[in-house]
């Protein structure tokens, strides 16, 4: 971490993608409550009837599902070349978080090949309601609530009802979370 003239501290924090699978857990759990509430609607329309025919296919399917994601994991992974990096920047008012510029041309190729595809598909007006955030400035004067996660070094701020994880290596972790912590709004 260092620290300019002007008090902001400044620090990269880089992933392993191959070691770090936060990202691949989020897709799995997100398909693990779709899949739920699909399997819960067609129970209630069949009148929570199963046939062991009915159980085999919907486990063939989730089957079959769960390897795409895998293999779309690993995919993102490598055209990212295993690994993500954040510039972070913090000062009194607030963090900002950029994506590394030598990480910006990848995920600018990425994002376009997605888009190409999903124009293709039955979600693209979805992808195109969401798209990829390359810089976040984070107010700590509208932040309610902060959560350390030590374990993934990540530091959750909220904001309202969104999570962003600020990164930051052992060594400073505990001076950016109190940092953080003596600044907050926290919200009732």
């Amino acid at each position: 971490m260092k620290s300019d003239e002007s008090g902001m501290c400044r620090w990269r924090y880089e992933v392993n993608l191959y070691r770090n699978m936060d990202q691949l857990w989020r897709a799995i759990k997100v398909f693990n409550w779709i899949v739920a509430g699909f399997v819960l609607l067609v129970q209630v329309i069949d009148g929570f009837g199963i046939s062991l025919s009915g159980l085999r296919e919907a486990v063939f399917n989730y089957a079959i599902g769960f390897a795409f994601i895998l293999i779309s994991y690993y995919l993102y992974a490598f055209l990212q070349g295993g690994r993500r990096a954040w510039d972070f920047a913090m000062d009194e008012r607030g963090v900002e978080i950029n994506l590394a510029s030598s990480i910006l041309l990848r995920v600018k190729v990425v994002d376009g090949i997605m888009q190409f595809l999903a124009a293709f598909s039955t979600i693209h007006g979805l992808l195109r309601r969401f798209p990829a955030h390359n810089a976040i400035s984070v107010e700590f004067d509208k932040v309610c609530k902060v959560q350390a996660d030590r374990k993934k070094n990540a530091i959750n701020v909220y904001v309202g009802h969104r999570r962003h994880q600020v990164f930051v290596s052992d060594d400073d972790f505990d001076f950016v979370l109190n940092h953080i912590a003596m600044r907050i709004n926290r919200c009732v």
